[in-house]
């Protein structure tokens, strides 16, 4: 079971830029109802494999402003 957390409002976002980390990527696809209802609130996903070596929470100064885990399997990030 992949596990979740939502440390943020969903109600009035003001924190726009989230990074969503997946063992799969089959989940963008198992999983778009919920993550639908987060761009349909205005959230900007960005999803990326946990386990790529590129990953990076700040990229040119910017940092993610909130993170989704939906990778169990992995052992290790980046």
């Amino acid at each position: 079971m992949a596990w979740k957390c939502i440390a943020f409002s969903t109600e009035s976002p003001t924190d726009r830029r989230i990074l969503v980390l997946v063992d799969d990527l089959s989940i963008r696809s198992s999983h778009s109802i919920f993550f639908d209802s987060l761009k349909s609130r205005g959230f900007d996903l960005d999803f990326k494999l946990a386990d790529d070596k590129r990953l990076a929470l700040q990229r040119y100064g910017k940092y993610y402003d909130d993170l989704i885990l939906f990778s169990p399997s992995i052992k290790r990030f980046g």
